[in-house]
């Protein structure tokens, strides 16, 4: 069990270092202050909760012949499981793709290209990544 909790441990890690990157490049220095805000705040607010939520899962012992603890691995894989459906159906592949996604600003920003520009690839041939215009 030990081995099991250091792996998730390592898996998790790239979580915020990934999450970080995401916004740094999607939006402007002004828009990631917010941004980094609710991501702090959900997961304050996810942990604080997730404590209650466990605890009455763990009271479950013994219903339909689960454990307390097999009933808090269920809930919450069938939530996370269904929480990546639906941000799969949801999310843009890329944010320059997608302008019904980001309805929020105006729409001279939209296709500006303030957003993001092409970038090139590594090798030089044409552009195939979209990325924040912030980068440089």
């Amino acid at each position: 069990m030990i081995v099991l909790r250091v792996l998730l441990g390592i898996f998790q890690s790239a979580i915020f270092p990934g999450l970080s990157y995401l916004i740094s490049t999607w939006y402007t220095r002004r828009e990631q202050q917010l941004r980094y805000a609710f991501l702090q705040s959900g997961e304050v607010t996810i942990v604080g909760l997730g404590a209650f939520l466990n605890y009455g899962l763990n009271h479950l012992d013994g219903k339909a012949g689960l454990r307390g603890w097999r009933w808090m691995f269920l809930v919450q894989g069938l939530l996370a499981i269904g929480k990546e459906i639906l941000n799969n159906v949801v999310e843009p592949r890329m944010l320059s793709t997608s302008s019904d996604w980001i309805h929020h600003l105006p729409v001279d920003r939209r296709f500006s290209g303030e957003l993001s520009q092409e970038l090139p690839l590594p090798d030089g041939r044409g552009a195939s990544f979209r990325g924040n215009s912030n980068l440089r």
